[in-house]
């Protein structure tokens, strides 16, 4: 989802909201349902022997995961998180 669709997402009305509100609902609570945890492992060529796994992860849950991301960062992080990981 591209930052024009989060505009326009974020200038909708509440009974198209209410679905989205729910399930990023869900996730505060750590409830994610297990449908949008599922994913499809492609791989990714490193070169012409290697590659890696990529998960291509169901927009909704990536749209979740982001607000609960963005609520945590801007909240700040609790028991000095960044820290623990160096970064202060």
């Amino acid at each position: 989802m591209g930052l024009e669709q989060l505009r326009v997402l974020s200038k909708a009305e509440d009974h198209i909201l209410k679905p989205w509100l729910e399930i990023t609902g869900l996730f505060f609570a750590g409830e994610v349902p297990d449908e949008l945890k599922l994913g499809v492992v492609s791989p990714l060529a490193k070169d012409e022997e290697k590659f890696r796994p990529v998960v291509l992860l169901e927009p909704l849950y990536k749209v979740c995961m982001a607000t609960c991301l963005l609520r945590w960062f801007y909240r700040g992080p609790p028991h000095d998180t960044l820290k623990r990981f160096g970064r202060h």
